[in-house]
């Protein structure tokens, strides 16, 4: 901040994150506010105007005021993006409670107050940005199923205006009891087996991603389970727990230590040890899904065998209700997620919370003036005796009488 005296008057100085880090000088070429900055190495940014934004090199700022005169000038220093980020996070504590979902968020620096807004700004950064997250996660499925319902729309429409046209064509508008029992039951075990292909090609395909990204987060392996069909039992849950907690020891000790180092290397030996485990229960999932496919494409072959004894036009208005029943079943469905995905597109709400808002310290956390005080006392205390006692050990003078017997052997 300039100087409530200061002869410029100027708004904040912006600058992107691609800026490089140094000194920047902007010089005055008259007094009516012509200006030019530079940068490290004393190159040229740009040239300015006092009253009109300057916009140079991805530095920003507009001069208001000036009383300068030719030659004069002022400098700033530009950290750069990841010095500011650095030093934010040299400051900043993420603590995890143990046992509770909950994280305890601190910043330490001179002034309290401002300690305070930055640990709530971190805290509503990170919630706006699980929000949006979970908005972009929640558009993509949204724009995905559109996309397939409009295709499905259409062989909707296709497969009733079949059914209509050979209505009218045949004559034939009904089947007998058996016959629409069996073109029921067909259809049941169709739609299952297109519901299980579904759900096997989404899981392939999120099964395919985890193996090829070691970054995968419990989140995105408890999702997997989730589409596989199951919910995850106590020790699966007890497993992404210990996960969720082994990436948050992980990301506490690179702030310390560099990825070589044993602790990190321990842990991270740990976390893919755990979603080798989660890799492999989820191929045995999809192999029981595939083979599921398989009993249910066969089932589906013996009833469309078995409606063969039909007759020939009665089983071709089965045949052309069969698919326009499939059709509708997968439509609705379809239709219901895509609602669910638009819902959760709207929603304002995110994965996390803040429980207690930060507040300003009422007193320093450092130094501890008593606790240091006591410290210093005790330490020059013993260190003052050790002292006195290591010099008179080492002290070889004569003094008395006694000293002189003791050092020759002869009476004085």
């Amino acid at each position: 901040p300039a100087p409530a005296d200061a002869p410029v008057s100027m708004t904040p100085i912006l600058a992107s994150a691609e800026v490089p880090s140094g000194r920047y000088t902007v010089t005055f070429a008259d007094s009516e506010g012509r200006f030019r900055v530079t940068g490290p190495a004393d190159q040229l940014v740009g040239l300015g105007q006092k009253g009109t934004p300057f916009h140079g090199g991805g530095v920003s700022f507009t001069i208001s005021e000036v009383r300068a005169s030719a030659g004069d000038s002022f400098s700033f220093v530009i950290d750069g993006f990841r010095n500011a980020a650095d030093w934010l996070r040299a400051r900043t504590r993420a603590t995890p409670i143990r046992a509770t979902s909950i994280v305890e968020l601190s910043v330490q620096s001179q002034d309290p107050y401002e300690s305070a807004r930055e640990a709530n700004t971190l805290a509503d950064v990170y919630i706006a940005y699980t929000v949006e997250w979970k908005k972009l996660q929640a558009s993509t499925v949204r724009v995905f199923i559109g996309s397939q319902l409009d295709t499905l729309m259409s062989h909707l429409q296709v497969s009733s205006e079949a059914v209509r046209d050979y209505k009218a064509t045949t004559g034939v508008v009904a089947l007998d009891s058996e016959s629409k029992r069996r073109l029921d039951r067909l259809a049941i075990v169709d739609d299952q087996r297109m519901d299980v292909e579904r759900r096997r090609n989404q899981a392939e395909a999120n099964l395919k991603r985890i193996q090829g990204d070691s970054t995968v987060s419990p989140d995105d392996l408890r999702s997997l389970l989730l589409t596989l069909g199951d919910r995850p039992d106590p020790t699966t849950s007890a497993l992404l727990n210990r996960l969720a907690a082994l990436e948050v020891d992980l990301s506490t000790l690179r702030t310390r230590f560099t990825d070589q180092h044993e602790s990190v290397v321990a842990v991270r030996s740990d976390i893919d040890g755990i979603r080798r485990q989660f890799i492999g229960e989820a191929q045995t999932r999809v192999q029981a899904l595939r083979e599921q496919e398989a009993v249910l494409s066969r089932m589906v072959a013996n009833y469309q065998d078995s409606m063969r004894v039909i007759p020939e036009m009665e089983m071709g208005l089965a045949s052309l209700r069969r698919n326009a029943v499939v059709n509708e079943d997968l439509y609705g469905f379809l239709l219901q997620r895509y609602e669910e995905a638009r819902i959760a597109e709207a929603s304002e709400q995110g994965d996390a919370r803040v429980v207690d808002r930060a507040t300003a310290a009422t007193q320093p956390v450092t130094p501890k003036v008593r606790r240091n005080l006591v410290v210093a006392l005790l330490a020059g205390l013993f260190g003052g005796i050790a002292l006195a006692y290591l010099w008179e050990n080492f002290d070889r003078a004569v003094r008395t009488a006694e000293d002189v017997r003791r050092a020759v052997g002869v009476t004085v």
